[in-house]
């Protein structure tokens, strides 16, 4: 359906030694969203051409495929890049744990113990900070 119909009459002042005449100018604008014209506008267009209108609609049937295709890539890209990152967290926290616990039996009480609580108090402060982020995002 149009958006906006507006319709503009202007009638023109006669000049300085014209004699008045009755004339007006007509200016229409209709506007619309989307990609299928309203109704009229594609009767008008079967009138001209009736494969137009089957054209048209052919064509925003594959511009909304298209827009439907990109969501999903992006939607799956999300899903693996998330993955990607909670397997190598998993990673760095086993190994950080790993070298904390190599610290410790090798006797480097403090340097283990650091390494193994670092770790972890990394790992935990990213899923919470991540978390909180998500939360921010979901709620705005």
């Amino acid at each position: 359906m149009p958006k906006d119909l507006k319709k503009h009459t202007v009638t023109p002042e006669p000049s300085s030694g014209q004699n008045a005449q009755n004339s007006e100018l007509t200016f229409s604008e209709m506007r619309y969203s989307g990609p299928i014209p309203p109704a009229s506008e594609l009767q008008a267009y079967a009138d001209i051409n009736p494969e137009l209108v089957d054209r048209i609609v052919t064509m925003a049937e594959k511009e909304q495929a298209s827009r439907h295709e990109i969501l999903k890539r992006a939607q799956d890209s999300g899903i693996v890049e998330r993955r990607i990152g909670q397997f190598l967290g998993f990673l760095i926290g086993i190994t950080c744990i790993s070298g904390g616990v190599y610290a410790v039996t090798s006797g480097h009480d403090f340097a283990g113990a650091a390494i193994g609580a670092g770790g972890v108090v990394g790992l935990v402060s990213v899923f919470v900070l991540g978390r909180r982020e998500r939360h921010k995002k979901e709620d705005s």
